[in-house]
C-alpha cells in the first residue's frame, strides 16, 4: 500500500510452502483463509461482499481490478465477507459515474488485508494443479511464522461459516416493491445459508413477498410463515456441515 512514497511489503504463503511476494493493498496485518480464484473481469464488489466467500482469500486472475471503483448499491451483504484479497494490480485512478470511493479506499475502510503485485495467473495455475488450499497474507510475519500459523489454523471444511453469516432473526425483505399477480402475492421464504441480496431482490422484482429466515429455522418455523415456496440460499463452507437442513427439506416435501 502506498503511503506517500512508502511501499509496505506483503507476502502470501500457501500451506504447501509456496510463497508469493508483493505489496500491501489494504490494511497492515495478517489474515488466514482458503485461497480460491475467480476469472471474472468485473463484479469484484459483489464477490467481496458475497457471503459464499466467507472464510476465503479471493484471487482475481484479471490483471487490473478496481477500474470502476466502488458504489453503495452493488453490495451483496452488509459488509466485506472475504478473509483477504489477492490481485495483480489495483487501479488507482478509477472512473465511473456511480462510484463513491476507490477499491483501495474501500479495502482500507473495511479493514481488509490484501496483497497486490502478485502473479495471480501463476497462483491460479498452482491452485488448479494442486487444488485449493489454506493460505495466509501478512505484512508483519515471516514465512516460517506464517507456516506455523497455518498449521494451527482450522481447515476451511472444519468451520461452520453458514452459522457465522446467516441472519439471526427473521425479517421481511423491503428493498424492492412487491407486486400483486391476479390479486394474490406469491410469498417466498428464503432460508439464509449465506444469502446474496440479488436473490431476494429479483424475487421481489418478480412480484414476490420475500421473508428471510435464519439457517437454524425448523420446518415448523418455515411453515408458520405460510409461504407459497421455499428457497434455500447458497452459502459458504462444506455442505457436510448442513445435515440438519437436509432433514428440514425432507419435512417440507409435499407441504409447500
Amino acid at each position: 500500500m502506498r503511503r506517500g512514497t512508502h511501499i509496505l511489503k506483503a507476502v502470501l504463503v500457501l500451506e504447501d510452502g509456496t510463497v508469493f511476494e508483493g505489496e500491501s493493498a489494504g490494511i497492515p496485518g495478517t489474515t488466514i483463509g482458503e485461497v480460491v480464484f475467480s476469472t471474472c473481469m468485473t463484479g469484484y464488489q459483489e464477490m467481496l461482499t458475497d457471503p459464499s466467500f466467507a472464510g476465503q482469500i479471493l484471487t482475481f486472475t484479471y490483471p487490473l481490478i478496481g477500474n470502476y471503483g466502488v458504489n453503495s448499491e452493488d453490495e451483496e451483504s452488509d459488509f466485506v465477507q472475504v478473509e483477504g484479497l489477492v490481485v495483480r494490480e489495483i487501479c488507482d485512478f478509477p472512473n465511473n459515474w456511480r462510484m463513491t470511493i476507490s477499491l483501495r479506499e474501500y479495502l482500507v475502510s473495511n479493514h481488509v488485508v490484501a496483497i497486490e503485485k502478485v502473479d495471480t495467473r501463476a497462483l491460479t495455475r498452482h491452485l488448479r494443479v494442486r487444488g485449493v488450499m489454506m493460505g495466509a497474507i501478512s505484512t508483519e510475519l515471516t514465512t516460517p511464522e506464517l507456516l506455523t500459523e497455518l498449521q494451527k489454523a482450522p481447515d476451511y471444511g472444519e468451520v461452520n461459516f453458514v452459522e457465522r453469516v446467516s441472519t439471526k432473526v427473521a425479517y421481511e425483505w423491503n428493498h424492492g416493491k412487491s407486486v400483486e399477480h391476479d390479486g394474490v402475492k406469491a410469498h417466498i421464504a428464503i432460508v439464509d445459508l449465506g444469502l446474496k441480496r440479488n436473490i431476494a431482490r429479483f424475487l421481489a422484482r418478480e412480484g414476490c413477498r420475500v421473508t428471510i429466515l435464519p439457517c437454524s429455522s425448523t420446518a415448523e418455523d418455515i411453515l408458520a410463515c405460510k409461504p407459497d415456496g421455499v428457497v434455500f440460499s447458497p452459502g459458504p463452507g462444506d455442505p457436510k456441515m448442513l445435515t440438519p437442513g437436509i432433514s428440514v427439506i425432507r419435512e417440507l416435501v409435499g407441504k409447500v
